[in-house]
């Protein structure tokens, strides 16, 4: 009579997967595929948070303009005592001072540096006037420079690693009327365009977005 010998787990293991007829090439496919819908899962994470963090800029750089072309208006006698204009960086108090933003919480750079804001003045090409604009700057890491059209920038400037994105627009004094409501000031620049409230704001005639430059005629 002859003795039964015990298969071994190893063996046993290869029946198995025979009968089940699982072969390596099936294991490395079903590896493949695995792997594929992960990445592109993780891809599609990755423009979501892109995509979220582009509107925050966009919100952020919205908000900020606003609020500086209602303190040109507010502040254009101080800003135009001299064409270098002014900086304003974060927290952003001159703004939230007389209620332009009511909180700097929402003004966010998820991609890139801190946001300022800048005045300046540009001569015309016959050198007798001043055309004034508001810019804001935030610098990005270089590797987003194309996101520039995404994020509406005017200009694009790379300097080492970084890109520097700036917004421009011309200072106007329709500025109250399209965002009544958004501050404590808005209503009264509202009134103040209309000449009927001067309480404390600067004369509208010296508001001027163009202004002469000193010693020309």
């Amino acid at each position: 009579m002859s003795k039964f010998k015990q298969p071994s787990s190893k063996a046993i293991r290869r029946t198995y997967y025979r009968q089940k007829g699982v072969s390596l090439l099936e294991v490395i496919l079903g590896v493949a595929v695995a792997a594929t819908i992960a990445l592109a899962s993780i891809q599609r994470y990755r423009s979501y948070e892109m995509d979220k963090d582009i509107r925050i800029v966009n919100t952020s750089v919205s908000a900020l303009m606003q609020a500086a072309n209602g303190y040109f208006f507010y502040k254009c006698t101080e800003l135009q005592q001299t064409p270098a204009g002014k900086t304003i960086a974060s927290p952003f108090q001159d703004f939230t001072d007389v209620g332009l933003l009511k909180t700097t919480d929402r003004i966010k750079n998820p991609l890139g540096g801190e946001f300022t804001v800048g005045y300046s003045a540009d001569k015309t090409t016959d050198g007798k006037k001043y055309v004034w604009h508001v810019s804001v700057k935030a610098q990005f890491p270089k590797y987003l420079q194309n996101l520039k059209g995404e994020v509406g920038a005017d200009e694009a400037t790379v300097s080492g690693n970084n890109v520097e994105f700036t917004w421009v627009m011309t200072p106007s004094n329709h500025y109250a009327n399209a965002n009544q409501g958004q501050s404590p000031l808005a209503d009264r620049l509202s009134l103040f365009d209309r000449g009927q409230d001067t309480r404390g704001l600067v004369n509208n005639a010296a508001c001027q977005v163009v202004t002469k430059v000193p010693g020309t005629s």
